[in-house]
């Protein structure tokens, strides 16, 4: 149901005005660093003049997530 309501609401975020802001960290093949690569978005709609607070929730960070299902 989640991922149904993203893909609905997508499309209000990109029509929106506002700032989108990536950052990309690349996979290592260095022992003890990020085995798999990570890119995080943020978009702040145009009218937003603060910004209090950010929540930052990761999928697949588990052990044996990147095996899948």
């Amino acid at each position: 149901m989640r991922p149904l309501l993203a893909l609905l609401l997508l499309p209000l975020a990109v029509l929106s005005g506002g700032t989108k802001h990536t950052i990309t960290y690349p996979a290592s093949d260095k022992p003890g660093e990020l085995v798999f690569p990570a890119t995080y978005n943020l978009w702040i709609p145009e009218d937003v003049k603060t910004v209090r607070g950010i929540i930052v929730h990761q999928h697949g960070c588990g052990e044996g997530s990147n095996k899948g299902p």
